[in-house]
């Protein structure tokens, strides 16, 4: 069975998770985990999320935070890197922008 990983670490990001994980758990075709980068950390920006979209807690949370951009994405991208060589039955569908940059290259 795959397993669909659902990185996130702002906002935005927490209200696609809600519909999208919200849907696919009606389903037993696949098995989901979220990661959360911590891009967004505090209870108000990140856990009233969760709460109040419903969503579970982060199987996995980098607590990226605090930190410039470049630090952002290379923590970000050593944290992903070691996660997918370890799972390699895995679907990314959607990240926040920083850790999107560093899967382009």
């Amino acid at each position: 069975m795959k397993t669909i990983i659902h990185i996130v670490g702002n906002r935005p990001q927490f209200i696609k998770l809600a519909v999208l994980y919200n849907e696919l758990a009606t389903d037993n075709l696949f098995t989901q985990k979220i990661i959360h980068t911590g891009q967004h950390f505090s209870h108000s920006m990140s856990g009233l999320f969760f709460e109040e979209l419903n969503i579970p807690v982060a199987d996995i949370n980098f607590n990226i935070n605090n930190v410039s951009t470049n630090l952002f994405i290379a923590k970000a991208a050593d944290e992903l890197e070691q996660y997918f060589r370890q799972n390699d039955n895995c679907i990314a569908l959607y990240m926040e922008i920083p850790t999107q940059l560093w899967l382009q290259q």
